[in-house]
């Protein structure tokens, strides 16, 4: 027989533990027998785990639709927000996944959010290249042509629309859409720059020898020889995702 140590075993270690931080890790396993008994007690005033974040942004943020189809049946808000004011849209706006944003935004999730920093989901998914995410957000049934334009015309703290984004990061495919949607080539943004100028600044801050991003051709500059060689991605180094 094993003496008594005091000590509380497995269950009464896990039980210690905050419900909304066993539910994320329910989600991380994605195991769905957990999370369906963790549900039923979480508390959607007060859901937020260590990290700031709710199980419905984790299971956005891991693409786990059937996860997140559960977590908004058992009443979570659609729009909760974490602590840097981020919504579940912009967790699965960042990684891509289609079939979750679709599925907030079908629920009711409001496309013009925005963070701590003012961006919305539609600037993650511009700096990330998410050119399927951006044509899903603008084409949703649920976003009409009013909220459309407000969210291409949303600015974040820097003053940039997701145009501006799209021309930082060089996401050419995301500013293609973006156009083609009807942004604007004429705002400007904190510093008086339009999002072709942003993209001129970050080809003089690339090696030459790859050659002008290609934004530059998407926004209207005339396209000079390049390489073949193909250009680098940029980097994504200020989403706190």
């Amino acid at each position: 027989m094993q003496a008594e140590t005091g000590a509380p075993g497995p269950s009464a270690a896990a039980a210690s533990v905050p419900v909304p931080d066993r539910a994320r890790t329910a989600v991380f396993r994605r195991d769905a027998d957990a999370l369906a008994q963790l549900l039923p007690q979480l508390s959607w005033a007060a859901c937020t785990d260590a990290f700031g974040k709710s199980v419905l942004h984790w299971a956005a943020a891991r693409g786990w639709t059937d996860a997140v189809r559960q977590i908004l049946d058992a009443g979570c808000p659609v729009d909760v927000r974490d602590s840097t004011n981020a919504t579940a849209l912009f967790f699965a706006a960042f990684n891509g996944h289609v079939e979750v944003a679709t599925l907030l935004l079908d629920r009711g999730a409001d496309i013009l959010r925005r963070n701590v920093d003012g961006d919305t989901a539609l600037h993650y998914a511009s700096a990330m290249s998410r050119t399927l995410l951006v044509k899903a957000l603008l084409a949703h049934p649920r976003v009409d042509q009013s909220r459309r334009e407000l969210a291409m015309l949303s600015r974040n703290r820097q003053g940039d629309t997701p145009l501006h984004t799209a021309a930082s990061f060089n996401s050419y495919q995301v500013a293609k859409v973006l156009l083609e949607a009807g942004a604007s080539k004429e705002v400007t943004n904190a510093q008086g720059k339009v999002a072709l100028e942003v993209a001129q600044d970050l080809a003089r801050t690339m090696d030459k020898e790859p050659g002008p991003p290609e934004v530059l051709e998407v926004l209207g500059q005339r396209p000079r020889a390049r390489s073949s060689r193909a250009a680098p991605a940029a980097a994504a180094s200020n989403l706190p995702l």
